[in-house]
């Protein structure tokens, strides 16, 4: 009738009045969980501090321990504190010898490599061969510690071929603790196409690339765009 006074009970979606137990899960994955648990809200109840890290035979970015414990009631918004693996930094890699590779067969090698190079380019002059790794640092140890930086030159086409241009993609980006998992792809006209995947600690990031003309680069961590770059 009108004039009545409706009561109404709406849906706070999941209640969540405890610390859950992080430990063992990604770093990543737990940050990007809480981030959508608390999407649209102006006092998240759980707020992650700035990790800790140190070096585990854990995986890096694996959580360790975390403060407050599992099972802490949560009254008033709460601060967790993690301590995150960087993976274990003291083991050692075998430096593989790129010189002489094609980009092909050089996208391959530092997919599977715990090396990160830092590339520079070059035109091919007189006969010098096209589209191939050039030179490489010189080591006095074929083994280095995982994730450490080795030089390396290319040399790029007089001539560029419009459906696959040879180039160098170059990005500054913040320093990770530890090796992230970043994933190069082309895009034009909206397909996109991926170029290589790897692991790098951030700072100066150089990646070969074959795409076609006029595309876009897509650099990407976690499943987001940290750098983009044009092929001209």
């Amino acid at each position: 009738k009108a004039g009545r006074r409706v009561s109404l009970t709406v849906s706070r979606g999941t209640i969540l009045d405890h610390v859950e137990n992080y430990i063992g899960q990604n770093y990543d994955d737990v940050k990007i969980n809480l981030q959508t648990m608390f999407t649209g809200s102006a006092r998240p109840l759980i707020v992650l501090a700035e990790p800790s890290y140190k070096s585990d035979q854990s995986p890096a970015g694996t959580i360790l321990a975390q403060d407050p414990p599992e099972g802490t009631i949560i009254s008033n918004p709460v601060t967790v504190k993690l301590i995150v693996s960087r993976g274990a930094e003291y083991e050692n890699t075998r430096v593989p010898n790129i010189a002489g590779l094609d980009f092909s067969n050089l996208l391959s090698a530092i997919a599977n490599s715990k090396v990160i190079f830092d590339f520079t380019v070059h035109i091919a002059e007189g006969s010098e061969k096209e589209g191939v790794v050039t030179s490489q640092q010189a080591l006095e140890n074929q083994f280095v510690p995982n994730y450490s930086r080795v030089t390396a030159e290319l040399s790029l086409p007089k001539k560029q071929k419009d459906d696959a241009m040879l180039g160098l993609f170059v990005a500054n980006l913040p320093n990770y603790p530890y090796a992230v998992e970043m994933t190069l792809e082309s895009s034009k006209n909206g397909v996109r196409e991926p170029i290589v995947t790897l692991r790098h600690k951030g700072g100066n990031v150089t990646i070969p690339y074959i795409a076609q003309k006029e595309s876009e680069l897509l650099l990407s961590v976690a499943g987001k765009t940290v750098a983009r770059q044009f092929v001209e």
